[in-house]
Protein backbone atom coordinates (compact mmCIF):
# COMPACT_ATOMS: atom_id res chain seq x y z
CA UNK A 1 0.00 0.00 0.00
CA UNK A 2 2.92 2.58 0.79
CA UNK A 3 4.55 1.50 -1.81
CA UNK A 4 2.00 2.25 -4.31
CA UNK A 5 1.05 5.64 -2.47
CA UNK A 6 4.86 7.06 -2.82
CA UNK A 7 4.55 5.67 -6.84
CA UNK A 8 1.23 7.92 -7.26
CA UNK A 9 2.95 10.82 -5.37
CA UNK A 10 5.97 11.08 -7.24
CA UNK A 11 4.26 11.13 -10.41
CA UNK A 12 1.65 13.67 -8.89
CA UNK A 13 4.20 16.09 -7.33
CA UNK A 14 5.98 15.99 -10.19
CA UNK A 15 3.22 17.32 -12.21
CA UNK A 16 2.05 19.90 -9.97
CA UNK A 17 5.18 21.34 -9.95
CA UNK A 18 5.74 21.36 -13.43
CA UNK A 19 2.19 23.23 -14.14
CA UNK A 20 2.89 25.07 -10.86
CA UNK A 21 4.03 29.46 -11.46
CA UNK A 22 6.37 29.81 -8.55
CA UNK A 23 8.27 27.67 -5.92
CA UNK A 24 8.69 28.99 -2.59
CA UNK A 25 12.02 27.50 -1.12
CA UNK A 26 12.53 27.66 2.62
CA UNK A 27 16.08 27.54 2.05
CA UNK A 28 17.28 25.45 4.96
CA UNK A 29 21.43 24.58 5.19
CA UNK A 30 20.51 20.91 5.02
CA UNK A 31 17.35 21.66 1.85
CA UNK A 32 19.71 20.11 -0.81
CA UNK A 33 21.08 16.78 0.87
CA UNK A 34 17.19 15.89 1.18
CA UNK A 35 16.16 13.74 -1.91
CA UNK A 36 12.33 14.83 -1.81
CA UNK A 37 13.79 18.78 -1.76
CA UNK A 38 16.45 18.00 -4.44
CA UNK A 39 13.28 15.82 -6.79
CA UNK A 40 10.86 19.06 -6.12
CA UNK A 41 13.43 21.46 -7.16
CA UNK A 42 14.18 19.90 -10.74
CA UNK A 43 10.65 18.86 -11.35
CA UNK A 44 9.84 22.93 -11.00
CA UNK A 45 13.29 23.51 -12.81
CA UNK A 46 12.46 21.40 -15.80
CA UNK A 47 9.94 23.85 -17.14
CA UNK A 48 10.53 27.01 -15.07
CA UNK A 49 13.26 29.74 -14.76
CA UNK A 50 15.76 30.24 -11.64
CA UNK A 51 13.63 33.62 -11.14
CA UNK A 52 10.42 31.77 -10.70
CA UNK A 53 11.71 30.01 -7.40
CA UNK A 54 11.68 32.31 -4.44
CA UNK A 55 13.66 31.45 -1.77
CA UNK A 56 13.61 32.52 2.11
CA UNK A 57 15.37 31.68 5.04
CA UNK A 58 13.47 30.23 8.03
CA UNK A 59 13.55 33.37 9.79
CA UNK A 60 11.89 34.66 6.92
CA UNK A 61 8.94 32.06 6.53
CA UNK A 62 8.76 32.49 10.93
CA UNK A 63 8.06 36.07 10.45
CA UNK A 64 5.56 35.48 7.22
CA UNK A 65 3.40 33.28 9.46
CA UNK A 66 3.90 35.20 12.54
CA UNK A 67 2.35 38.31 12.23
CA UNK A 68 -0.84 37.04 10.37
CA UNK A 69 -1.73 34.84 13.48
CA UNK A 70 -0.77 37.89 16.11
CA UNK A 71 -3.07 40.48 13.87
CA UNK A 72 -5.53 37.60 13.95
CA UNK A 73 -5.28 37.02 17.88
CA UNK A 74 -5.24 40.66 18.64
CA UNK A 75 -8.39 41.01 16.69
CA UNK A 76 -10.13 38.70 18.28
CA UNK A 77 -9.59 39.74 21.62
CA UNK A 78 -10.69 43.13 20.66
CA UNK A 79 -13.64 41.55 18.69
CA UNK A 80 -14.97 39.54 22.05
CA UNK A 81 -15.42 43.08 23.76
CA UNK A 82 -17.75 44.16 20.70
CA UNK A 83 -21.43 44.19 21.84
CA UNK A 84 -23.50 43.47 18.59
CA UNK A 85 -22.48 41.41 15.72
CA UNK A 86 -22.19 44.15 13.54
CA UNK A 87 -19.31 45.47 15.50
CA UNK A 88 -17.72 41.89 15.59
CA UNK A 89 -17.97 41.60 11.62
CA UNK A 90 -16.44 45.39 11.04
CA UNK A 91 -13.64 44.20 13.77
CA UNK A 92 -13.23 40.89 11.96
CA UNK A 93 -13.03 42.70 8.54
CA UNK A 94 -10.59 45.12 9.98
CA UNK A 95 -8.13 42.27 11.57
CA UNK A 96 -8.75 40.75 7.25
CA UNK A 97 -7.57 44.07 5.77
CA UNK A 98 -4.51 43.89 8.93
CA UNK A 99 -3.59 40.50 8.23
CA UNK A 100 -3.25 41.43 4.05
CA UNK A 101 -1.28 44.28 4.76
CA UNK A 102 0.76 42.51 7.38
CA UNK A 103 1.67 39.51 4.54
CA UNK A 104 2.61 42.00 2.20
CA UNK A 105 4.89 43.65 4.35
CA UNK A 106 6.86 40.98 5.87
CA UNK A 107 6.59 38.64 3.02
CA UNK A 108 8.42 41.88 0.76
CA UNK A 109 10.73 42.33 3.52
CA UNK A 110 11.94 38.48 3.58
CA UNK A 111 12.04 38.58 -0.10
CA UNK A 112 13.85 41.15 0.10
CA UNK A 113 16.44 39.47 2.72
CA UNK A 114 16.41 36.44 0.79
CA UNK A 115 17.88 37.35 -1.68
CA UNK A 116 21.43 37.31 -0.56
CA UNK A 117 20.30 33.89 -0.08
CA UNK A 118 20.15 32.80 -3.25
CA UNK A 119 24.07 33.46 -3.58
CA UNK A 120 24.13 30.49 -0.86
CA UNK A 121 22.82 27.78 -3.00
CA UNK A 122 25.69 27.98 -5.03
CA UNK A 123 27.91 26.21 -2.33
CA UNK A 124 25.80 23.46 -1.57
CA UNK A 125 25.04 22.64 -5.64
CA UNK A 126 28.98 22.77 -6.35
CA UNK A 127 29.43 19.60 -3.63
CA UNK A 128 26.05 17.76 -4.61
CA UNK A 129 25.83 14.33 -5.73
CA UNK A 130 22.64 12.20 -5.56
CA UNK A 131 23.66 9.24 -3.86
CA UNK A 132 25.03 11.53 -0.89
CA UNK A 133 21.59 12.68 -0.08
CA UNK A 134 19.24 11.28 2.84
CA UNK A 135 15.80 9.99 2.47
CA UNK A 136 13.33 9.31 5.01
CA UNK A 137 12.15 6.03 3.39
CA UNK A 138 15.11 3.99 1.55
CA UNK A 139 12.37 3.12 -0.18
CA UNK A 140 11.06 6.17 -1.72
CA UNK A 141 14.72 6.77 -3.07
CA UNK A 142 14.63 3.79 -5.57
CA UNK A 143 11.29 5.41 -7.17
CA UNK A 144 12.50 9.01 -7.41
CA UNK A 145 15.91 7.74 -8.89
CA UNK A 146 13.30 5.69 -11.53
CA UNK A 147 11.76 9.05 -11.63
CA UNK A 148 14.78 10.98 -12.73
CA UNK A 149 16.05 8.25 -15.11
CA UNK A 150 13.08 8.60 -16.81
CA UNK A 151 12.70 12.39 -16.99
CA UNK A 152 16.15 13.11 -17.36
CA UNK A 153 18.00 10.19 -18.77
Amino acid sequence: MLICFCKILTVFIGDYLEHSSTLLVVLHSDYFSRLWCVYEFACFLRRHKPKDVHIISPQGATLCLLGPILVIFLKLIKGSFVEGPRDYLVSIMTGLVWLLIDMIAVCELSDYTSRTLSQSIATPLRSFKISETQCAFESDRQYIYDNIEHDYG
